[in-house]
């Protein structure tokens, strides 16, 4: 399954300039149990990613991650591990 997240972050990490456009990027749903390793997450997360160069980012903390649910409902992106690096 695949997700859309949006927001004005920053373009590029570290330090990279906030956008002053929305954008957004497509990304892959991973088994939490895959991204354990790298993150605690539990059954009422969702993790993404898994596409180099394409990711949230810093400042985009809050901002919607659309995924398929049935009814078009959205989660909020609560953490990120450092903005589209591999």
């Amino acid at each position: 399954m695949w997700t859309k997240v949006m927001g004005w972050g920053e373009t590029s990490w570290p330090n990279g300039p906030d956008s002053y456009e929305l954008r957004g990027v497509g990304l892959e749903v991973w088994d939490n149990q895959d991204c354990a390793p790298l993150l605690a997450v539990d059954d009422t997360m969702v993790c993404t990613g898994g596409v180099a160069g394409k990711d949230s980012c810093t400042t985009d903390t809050g901002s919607p991650l659309i995924k398929e649910k049935g009814r078009g409902d959205s989660d909020d992106i609560l953490i990120g591990l450092h903005c589209a690096t591999e």
